[in-house]
């Protein structure tokens, strides 16, 4: 008889009433999906696209550039920071999305050298399921998103935090590439580590002598570091055509020029130490070289390996991660 269930051609004897399409597929019926199942898809995907973004991200690294900001806030003096804490607060999230911001640049920029060195690949966003356009998307996201904070900041601070984009770009951005220009790159990092230090400063206190002079200190510090970073990668950013000071002029004496730019920082906290534009004494500020001269020929003598070269980054880190707590707690008892 026309119209019964048993006139439907379906393919599956076992349920008459599906359409064939449906069973091809292998639907349990011909219902529409619910939409709470649909949103508990979309929130799935969701959600595994922001861990992949997070696990893309150099999350730690940019929370450990907070120091020289840190830094500068302390100079402001204890009154004027506990009085204006949400101020603090707005200020080293808006930085830490610039450097995350930074970060997520150079990395985009470096990719296709990062996968082609065995010991970066597996580190790589695309490695960690984040595609180019996705990893744009983020980049400009969190340009976006830093703007917006360091609107609701000082002009000052603001511009200082402008500056870090600019050598950021400056730095990462293929078609400029200043990390391949002798001295441009050493230099974007003097002011790039001073900058740190002022935006923390100029949220609070207007910029003297004594600040400037702590703000060259950050830069030096921050520049013989990245040299040390070039040391690291000078195999692999030959291999890529990189041209960096370590590529150009070879590992060892780039490494002694990061040892001297240490050594000179040292000299300057000492000249600070001694004018009292620093609160540390002085035999503090200088405590720390020693351990640091020793790392230093540790790895001259050994060659300058990976093993020594991993090394010398951790104590330089520590140690100078160590000297800027006790300065900031010294800025910090004193005003």
């Amino acid at each position: 008889m026309s119209g019964t269930p048993s006139d439907v051609s379906s393919g599956s004897p076992e349920r008459p009433w599906l359409p064939p399409t449906a069973v091809a597929r292998g639907l349990p019926d011909d219902r529409p999906v619910p939409a709470c199942d649909s949103a508990v898809t979309r929130g799935g995907r969701l959600a595994r696209l922001l861990v992949r973004t997070l696990r893309s991200l150099r999350l730690a690294e940019a929370a450990a550039l907070q120091g020289f900001p840190v830094l500068g806030l302390a100079t402001c003096g204890r009154a004027l920071v506990l009085a204006e804490p949400g101020q603090a607060a707005l200020l080293l999230t808006g930085l830490w999305l610039v450097y995350l911001h930074i970060f997520a640049l150079n990395d985009l920029a470096n990719v296709d050298e990062d996968l082609a060195d065995p010991r970066k690949r597996a580190e790589t966003f695309v490695a960690r399921g984040l595609s180019r356009p996705a990893m744009r998307r983020v980049v400009w996201g969190l340009g976006l998103a830093a703007a917006l904070v360091f609107a609701c900041l000082p002009w000052r601070t603001a511009a200082a935090a402008a500056g870090l984009v600019a050598a950021g770009f400056l730095y990462s951005h293929p078609s400029l590439a200043w990390k391949c220009v002798p001295g441009a790159s050493s230099a974007l990092h003097v002011l790039s580590g001073a900058a740190h230090f002022l935006a923390g400063r100029t949220l609070l206190a207007p910029v003297d002598a004594g600040a400037l002079l702590l703000a060259s200190w950050c830069g030096v510090v921050f520049a013989a570091g990245h040299l040390v970073h070039e040391v690291r990668d000078q195999e692999a950013d030959l291999r890529a055509g990189v041209r960096t000071h370590a590529v150009r002029y070879g590992r060892r004496p780039v490494f002694a020029v990061a040892f001297f730019g240490f050594t000179l920082s040292f000299g300057q906290l000492a000249s600070l130490a001694a004018a009292h534009v620093v609160a540390s004494p002085l035999w503090l500020v200088l405590a720390p070289y020693p351990f640091l001269a020793a790392a230093f020929l540790s790895a001259w003598r050994g060659g300058l390996s990976p093993v020594d070269l991993r090394r010398v980054r951790r104590v330089y880190r520590v140690l100078f991660a160590a000297l800027v707590v006790a300065m900031a707690i010294d800025f910090w008892r004193r005003g």
